[in-house]
């Protein structure tokens, strides 16, 4: 029942936030490193400030355990929460109100994100085996890509591509790749986990995609060709990844509460490696 922040560069705990009364979930820095959003199993939601660890904001619309918390990439003042209540939630929060609410989804929807170029766009995955695209503009789903009555096993994690183009969900094993621009076509399904891919991150420049599942494994993709040009094995299952914004770092968190922090070699140090291997 807490969020702790680790200092990348000496790997220790930097600061502990332990308001909650219920699991903690989510935690996501706003783009500036100045606030924290978190939700919990209640479904309360709360803004933090980093430097105080004060609780600034309490947003407690949702009835369930609240499993995506995201600032706005390009509003500072808006972020978004999905639930296992099945709703999607855009918040304003100096008012500490939804602003706007998705009721669309029927089951637990346990991953979403924002659009980096247009902060009207909301990918969201669900239980209910779909993927969609909401527009806060219309209110309205403007894409459903995937569905139960297909045999699709519920969504654990989305995607979408800088350029807005193409979006990514995992479902079971299998990848799959959504093209927006043709109103939500499957342009690939990949499947090279052996069980269910639950997280997924792409590198700073989105040229690499890593996923990872409960089979121990990432898998590093080519996004050009989709082609896997590396695999790494972990010591449990893997529930949640990320990468550094300069690749320099990769943190997986797993199943038996461990957080793994790998360092990768820059592409200078790669090259110092390669030279001394040669002499």
């Amino acid at each position: 029942m807490r969020v702790q922040i680790f200092a990348p560069r000496t790997q220790k705990v930097a600061k502990t936030i332990t308001r909650f009364n219920d699991v903690a979930r989510s935690g996501n820095i706003r783009h500036d490193g100045k606030l924290l959003v978190a939700g919990d199993d209640s479904g309360l939601i709360q803004v933090f400030d980093i430097t105080s660890r004060a609780v600034l904001r309490s947003l407690k619309e949702h009835r369930q355990p609240v499993h995506v918390t995201k600032f706005s990439p390009k509003e500072t003042t808006q972020l978004l929460s999905c639930s296992d209540d099945t709703t999607v939630k855009l918040w304003d929060i100096p008012s500490q109100s939804s602003v706007t609410t998705f009721t669309d989804h029927t089951d637990y929807v346990r991953s979403g994100v924002m659009s980096n170029l247009n902060p009207s766009l909301i990918l969201t995955g669900s239980y209910d085996s779909t993927v969609r695209l909401f527009d806060t503009r219309t209110g309205a789903a403007e894409m459903v890509m995937g569905s139960a009555e297909k045999g699709q096993a519920p969504v654990e994690d989305v995607l979408l591509f800088p350029s807005d183009t193409l979006a990514l969900s995992s479902s079971g094993p299998i990848l799959r790749i959504w093209d927006l621009v043709a109103g939500g076509r499957c342009l690939r399904a990949l499947s090279n986990h052996q069980k269910t891919i639950t997280c997924m991150t792409f590198n700073g420049n989105a040229s690499r995609l890593l996923t990872g599942g409960l089979d121990q494994m990432v898998k590093v993709y080519d996004v050009s060709s989709y082609r896997v040009v590396h695999t790494m094995r972990y010591s449990a299952p893997l529930l949640c990844l990320a990468m550094s914004p300069d690749d320099t770092h990769i943190a997986a968190g797993m199943s038996d509460g461990t957080l793994s922090v790998r360092r990768r070699n820059t592409s200078e140090e790669e090259a110092q490696a390669a030279a001394a291997r040669k002499e």
